[in-house]
């Protein structure tokens, strides 16, 4: 019921960017920042496949990763306003500004936000053999074995390598990223 209500609003956001006439007059391009198979590839895609039968055109989702999504919003941002080509991001766009030096366009004000389809958790895992059962143990242990414990994430730049970072600063932990 809620996807829905999300995918009858996100094709009521999209009409007012077409000019007048049919919209979409051609598949519409929906720009994924990001790798093919990470997390906002895949909610892009079944979206696109569970709005197929409310359009007369297509979602053809186009991955166009680079610089923590920069690319991607650039491609968007220089396209024709007409509502053909959209920009499927996640809340790592909100820091391009501040990640990305000297970035061909301001990922802020270049574009504009028409909905959000979709919320995702952000969740630390640790090994079984690690001696921590909660949050409150791993951070006691980080700080006594600064620079021995290892952190994953999806790429300098990206949501979670930021979650981490401000995780390590909030808390004075040391970890290193690999």
């Amino acid at each position: 019921m809620r996807l829905r209500w999300v995918l009858s609003v996100a094709v009521l956001l999209l009409a007012p960017l077409a000019p007048a006439g049919a919209y979409p007059e051609r598949p519409i391009r929906v720009i994924v920042p990001y790798a093919a198979g990470g997390a906002t590839d895949v909610v892009a895609r079944v979206l696109a496949e569970a709005m197929a039968p409310m359009l007369p055109q297509p979602l053809i989702i186009e991955n166009r990763g680079g610089a923590g999504g920069m690319v991607g919003a650039e491609v968007v941002a220089r396209a024709p306003a007409d509502g053909h080509t959209v920009l499927f991001n996640n809340t790592g766009h909100a820091a391009l500004r501040v990640l990305v030096p000297n970035p061909p366009i301001d990922p802020i004000t270049s574009l504009q936000a028409i909905a959000v389809v979709a919320e995702s958790p952000i969740v630390m895992l640790v090994a079984n053999n690690v001696p921590a059962n909660n949050l409150r143990e791993f951070t006691a242990l980080a700080k006594a074995r600064p620079g021995q414990l290892d952190y994953g994430s999806s790429g300098g730049g990206g949501i979670l390598q930021m979650a981490a970072l401000l995780y390590l600063k909030a808390t004075g932990a040391h970890c290193d990223d690999v």
